[in-house]
Parts: C-alpha cells; sequence; structure tokens
C-alpha cells in the first residue's frame, strides 16, 4: 500500500481525501466517498441499512449524508441500542424491528453468540459462532415499507442481510425497475456459502437487467489460502 493510499484510508474516517492537483480521483478504496461522490446533487429521499447491525455502517452513511434521513432494519431488538447511542448525532434516524425479503411475511430469526451471523438461515446463524435464540420477526418487501414509510426514493440502499441479501433485492424489484433507489451496496459470498446466499454472478445479472451499473467490489475477504470468501459490490442508477 501507497502513502497516499495509507493517508485516504485513515482520512476516510472522516469522509475526507487527499486528491493531487490535476490527478484523477482515486474510486474503489472507500466505498461511502465513492457513492456520495457517484450521487452528488442526486442525493436525496432516504438512507436504508438492511441489517444493520450495532450500527457501524449507519454512523459512516448519517455522517456521509447529514441531510437525509436515515433508516435501520435490525431484526435483533437487542442491538437497538447500540445502533442509538452510535448515531446519536442524527436527529433523523429511524430503527425497524424487522427484516426484509421476497415477500411481507413473518419469519423464523435465528441469533448467534457472535451477532455479526445473526440470520433467517439457521446454517449461517453458527457459522461463527454458536446458535442460541429464536424468534419470530415481521419480514417486508423494500417495496412495501418504503410506501410504508413514506420513501419515494432511496439514495442508498446497504444491504448486509447474512445469506438473505439476494431475496432482499427480490422485494425492491418495483423500486429497482423504478430507479427509485439510486445506489445499492450488497455483500456477496463466494463458494459453499453462494449456494443459499446467491452466486456473485445472479446479483451482476439481477441488478444489469434493472439498468444499473456496476461500479466496484469494496472490503474483500479472503481465506488463508489466498481466494475470496466474500465482498461487496456497489451499484448506481
Amino acid at each position: 500500500m501507497t502513502f497516499v493510499a495509507l493517508l485516504n484510508r485513515c482520512l476516510a474516517k472522516v469522509n475526507r481525501q487527499l486528491i493531487k492537483t490535476r490527478s484523477p480521483i482515486i474510486l474503489g478504496d472507500d466505498w461511502v466517498l465513492d457513492i456520495r461522490r457517484y450521487l452528488g446533487e442526486r442525493a436525496t429521499g432516504a438512507v436504508l441499512d438492511v441489517g444493520a447491525n450495532c450500527g457501524q455502517t449507519t454512523k459512516r452513511l448519517a455522517n456521509a449524508f447529514p441531510h437525509l434521513p436515515v433508516h435501520c432494519l435490525e431484526p435483533n431488538q437487542d442491538l437497538h441500542p447500540k445502533i442509538k447511542e452510535r448515531v446519536n448525532f442524527h436527529k433523523d434516524l429511524h430503527v425497524h424491528r424487522c427484516g426484509a425479503g421476497a415477500e411481507d411475511t413473518e419469519m423464523p430469526f435465528f441469533k448467534s453468540t457472535k451477532h455479526e451471523s445473526n440470520s433467517f438461515h439457521q446454517d449461517w446463524s453458527h457459522r461463527h459462532g454458536t446458535a442460541t435464540d429464536t424468534e419470530m420477526v415481521p419480514v417486508h418487501r423494500l417495496d412495501t415499507f418504503c410506501a410504508q414509510n413514506g420513501m419515494e426514493t432511496v439514495s442508498v440502499l446497504k444491504i448486509n442481510a447474512e445469506g438473505f441479501d439476494f431475496k432482499v433485492l427480490e422485494g425492491a424489484i418495483g423500486l429497482l425497475q423504478a430507479k427509485k433507489i439510486l445506489s445499492v451496496y450488497v455483500e456477496v459470498s463466494f463458494g459453499k456459502e453462494a449456494e443459499e446466499s446467491g452466486r456473485c454472478g445472479d446479483y451482476l445479472n439481477f441488478m444489469e437487467k434493472q439498468g444499473y451499473k456496476f461500479i466496484g467490489v469494496y472490503q474483500v475477504a479472503r481465506a488463508k489460502e489466498g481466494h475470496i470468501k466474500w465482498g461487496n459490490l456497489l451499484f448506481g442508477a
């Protein structure tokens, strides 16, 4: 990693970036900075964080888009206080106890000792921890959820649903086809785990059919053998 890249990584924590005079803008390192630059003045409507966990990404998005309402969908209500505490500076934060999927229903939600592995897929709940509890949680199509909450436009849709990510996109088909969602950041898995969550090509093909541009791959995680385990895809309308 070059010195400039290292410095930019540090500056990204405060939503800044070092750019040399007459040099091209650096893309592909920080997805929040990239999508803020990509959207520019088009950033209107709301920010939607599906699978907010403890609000790690929510905080960055709230900082990057302080003028937009931020909605978090987090099925595990135990984590809601952590989200609210972490993002307490944002005055238009909404935390919802529900999941997102391909249909409006109620589903068992499997909790784990490692809350990052909580999932609607039972096998995923003990990937990195031990399954501890199960509770029924409402699941909404994003088409339905946004209509019920008065969201006509979503500037940023971030999805980290632990194996349920593709179903989240399927439930937003109306919004996507109408280009009411301006950008999508979604986690994808590779290898065996992709059998349940959908393969990378499925996401690329699906989003291309809806007319979205593929911006890049971010936060790639590799196994010790060197192959990619998972990463995140960024799309823009």
